[in-house]
Formats: structure tokens, sequence, C-alpha cells
């Protein structure tokens, strides 16, 4: 355990030290800002009755183009941080310093937690801070979107009901939003993992076609409500990652995507460390 950890540590510090690491982290971080900013403009002077609750303001609840420039670069951007630091240790022959001081095993392990986190970190803080500003700068009792209305309005019900995890909404809209930013982080770190272990077992020839397997898994994801109508919940990742969406989704579905990958993950450094293991 002392060894993966020291794997851990080591490999973490390594992903975030690279340029590209504080360059996606910074670019991030400001698109949120602009974000802000333009409703800050956007809203000044008005009534309260004409604003949205200050969460219906965030990049992630979809209210402009921003939500959906960043979604369609989202496959892109979230292997950007840390999924091609499995080809940077073979580029400088580090992933043999790394091995010989904590095993082949943990070596494969601790890379796959490192970037999860280091992944999780970039895809959460940024979005985490906006909410804390969204609710300094807007007023909690605006009422647009019916968002301080009555739950007990019908139109409310009937799209609350549709949302990831509605009792919740109901209970605090800042609780839903607040676990559904994490869950994101969460989302986005198993995405750079499952990036990172293709990398791992495929060489490829070109760096850049690292971005092929996210875009290509989410293209499929998106074509399978078309090949299978009788699904009558959408599969399009742009709905899942929207925490206001009110799509027909399936939780059950996105959960057990996330596990597959997950599995895989795992499966495959396990796989690579015995192959490893016997050279």
């Amino acid at each position: 355990m002392d060894m993966l950890i020291s794997s851990i540590k080591t490999q973490y510090k390594m992903i975030v030290e690279k340029k590209n690491y504080y360059l996606m982290f910074l670019t991030i971080f400001i698109y949120v800002l602009i974000n802000f900013f333009t409703n800050v403009f956007k809203y000044a002077s008005r009534d309260v009755t004409e604003m949205y609750h200050p969460m219906r303001l965030l990049l992630l609840a979809n209210t402009g183009y921003y939500f959906y420039f960043f979604m369609l670069l989202y496959p892109i951007i979230v292997i950007i941080p840390a999924s091609f630091s499995y080809i940077y240790d073979q580029d400088i022959n580090e992933q043999i310093f790394i091995q010989s001081r904590t095993g082949i095993k943990n070596y494969y392990f601790g890379k796959l937690i490192a970037t999860f986190l280091s992944t999780f970190n970039i895809f959460t803080i940024p979005f985490l801070a906006e909410i804390i500003l969204n609710s300094i700068a807007f007023p909690n009792n605006a009422t647009g979107l019916l968002s301080n209305m009555s739950i007990y309005e019908s139109t409310e019900l009937e799209s609350i009901h549709r949302l990831l995890l509605p009792n919740l909404y109901i209970r605090s809209i800042y609780l839903y939003v607040i676990l559904l930013t994490i869950i994101w982080g969460i989302v986005s770190g198993v995405i750079a993992t499952y990036a990172l272990t293709i990398s791992i077992i495929i060489k490829f020839k070109y760096k850049t076609f690292l971005f092929l397997p996210i875009y290509i898994l989410s293209y499929v994801l998106y074509e399978v409500q078309y090949i299978l109508p009788q699904i009558d919940k959408t599969t399009y990742y742009f709905f899942y990652f929207d925490i206001f969406d009110t799509s027909r989704k399936s939780l059950m579905g996105y959960i057990l995507c996330i596990l597959m990958m997950t599995a895989s993950s795992i499966l495959l450094a396990m796989y690579k460390s015995g192959q490893d293991s016997l050279l």
C-alpha cells in the first residue's frame, strides 16, 4: 500500500506540473468566469422578477451558447490534462524509473488514480467556484424558470421529475447543483482514465489519435437512440451533463456506462501489469 501511495503522489505531481495541465485548468477557469461576467452585465439593474435563479445561470445549466461550445469540445478537453501522461512517460522512459521504485502493478494503478484525481480537480474546482460566485452576485429569491415558486405547481412538477435527481432538487437546489457538479467531475475523471488505459494498451503512431476513442464512443452512444428506437430515453451526453436538462434520461443507464468504463480501465491495467511482469 505504501508503494501504491508513493506511486500516486509521484505521478500526480508529474501530471499537475505539466504545462498543458496548468493551461487547461486556467482556460476552463477563465471560460467559467466569462460566463459569470456575461450574466453579471446581462442582468445588471434588472428587477428580481426578471432574473433567473443563480443556479440556473451556471455554465453547466445550459443557459446559452457557452455551454454548447464547451460540450462540443468536451471529448477533447477532458483528455488533454492527464490522459497523455503514459505516452509522456514512454517518451522519456520515466515509467522504468517509477516501476523500479514502486513496482509494475503499483505504477499502472498509481497512473490510473493520479489521472482520475487530477482530472476530477480540474473539472470540479472551477465549477464549484462558479456556484459560490453566483450565490454572492445574484439574488437567491429570483423567480425565473419557476425556480423559487411552489414545487407543487403542475408545470414545475412535470419538469423537475425529469431531472437526474428530482428528489434532491425538491429538497435543495443548492445541494442538487453541488452534487451534480461533483458527479460531473467524477465522470470526467473516469473518461480521462479510460482514455489513458487505451493509450497503455494500444500504441498510437500519432498522439492525436488518442482523441478518437472518446469521440467515437460519444458518437456511438448518440446513435443508439436512433438505432434502437424502442429506447425512449436520450443517450446523448449533452443532456446528461446539463444539470437542469429535462429530457427523458436513464439514470441507471448513465451509472452503468460509467461503471463499465471504470471496470474496463481496471481490467486493462491488470492485464498490462501482468503482461509486463512476464517480460
